[in-house]
């Protein structure tokens, strides 16, 4: 029998203008590491990453997503009366996986290096030897599909692992607390306060036989768009069917 994974790979680039490239990526030059969550943060974060002009708290159904104003970096240097008077900007959302029942989620790829987090005078927000790696397992983030979070090329990105018999059909995100949402070019581009957030059209390959084939794949939108927050936006990666190997699918794990 023929084992068919699909794999659907999603990137996110952040509009940051002025210092930085008008479609720079959220890893702005660097790799994205994952902190664990040990108490210092809220209880529904299980893992953060510093993404340079964003703050990813990763939790079981969602995506928190803290962004910040390019501006803000001035104002952390600037010393002038004039400075303190300027606003500190930003801006979060969510974006949810809809329908969702993640069994677990793990740090992969540990580091060797460890964090200390000492917040404030209260104890029970102090954290030592925090764990960091280099990218997210969500375990069964739908029935027979699992989702990797990680580093390429500088920008965070996150896959879509259809196993062998699951249905992609079942992905979709919406979008809660942006300014609006919208699909162009294939891409869906998301408004904030203070900049603009794309995610890349979807690339699908699926293995077939050890061999990578392309599959066609496209966002699709199945909800508001382009509308005064707060948003429900739905959105679904589909997949062309005709492309699609599902010939003898074995079992998950076989």
């Amino acid at each position: 029998m023929s084992k068919v994974l699909i794999f659907l790979t999603i990137l996110l680039y952040c509009n940051l203008l002025q210092a930085r490239n008008e479609r720079d990526t959220l890893g702005t030059g660097r790799r994205i590491l994952f902190s664990e969550n040990k108490g210092q943060w809220e209880k529904q974060v299980l893992y953060r990453s510093m993404m340079g002009g964003i703050t990813l708290f990763a939790e079981r159904d969602c995506f928190t997503f803290v962004v910040q104003h390019p501006e803000n970096d001035n104002l952390n240097h600037r010393k002038s009366e004039r400075s303190l008077k300027r606003r500190y900007r930003q801006h979060s959302y969510r974006m949810h996986f809809v329908g969702s029942s993640c069994g677990t989620v793990a740090g992969d790829e540990k580091e060797l290096c460890r964090e200390n987090y000492f917040i404030g005078k209260d104890r029970s927000r102090w954290a030592t030897d925090v764990g960091v790696y280099g990218s997210l397992i969500y375990q069964d983030l739908y029935d027979g599909i699992d989702m990797k979070v990680y580093t390429a090329s500088n920008a965070m990105k996150y896959d879509f692992i259809v196993h062998p018999g699951a249905n992609p059909d079942k992905i979709a995100m919406s979008y809660d607390g942006v300014d609006g949402v919208k699909l162009q070019g294939g891409n869906i581009v998301i408004r904030t306060s203070v900049v603009d957030v794309v995610e890349l059209r979807p690339y699908a390959y699926q293995v077939v036989d050890g061999k990578q084939v392309e599959v066609d794949a496209e966002f699709v939108l199945n909800g508001k768009c382009d509308t005064p927050r707060p948003l429900h936006d739905l959105f679904s990666a589909s997949l062309s069917k005709h492309s699609l190997d599902v010939s003898s699918p074995s079992p998950r794990g076989e």
